[in-house]
């Protein structure tokens, strides 16, 4: 289905025969604090930006000035779900194993 593609700062998204890209310019957030700050406080994205969050079940959006959508990646590197518009002040659906 869909890959994650690693580069040493930054991440990509794309499905798996290259024909489109979920993220293009994401920063990853494998830590404590990077994972608990993620978006907090931007005012907004740029087409194709945003974080890879890791290891991560499920999301939220409090203290979010923007709706996002979530992509939810298995450990085998594949997109298993999407929330499009994810609104501030709300949580993502829980999926095991991402």
């Amino acid at each position: 289905m869909s890959r994650v593609l690693k580069r040493p700062r930054w991440v990509s998204v794309a499905e798996q025969q290259g024909r489109y890209t979920l993220l293009s310019h994401g920063r990853p957030c494998d830590g404590f604090w990077s994972r608990l700050v993620g978006l907090m406080g931007k005012r907004s994205l740029s087409a194709g930006e945003g974080v890879l969050i890791y290891p991560c079940s499920s999301v939220h959006t409090w203290f979010m000035r923007m709706p996002i959508d979530v992509v939810y990646v298995s450990r085998q590197d594949e997109v298993v779900a999407i929330d499009r518009g994810l609104r501030p002040w709300r949580i993502g659906r829980l999926h095991r194993g991402v």
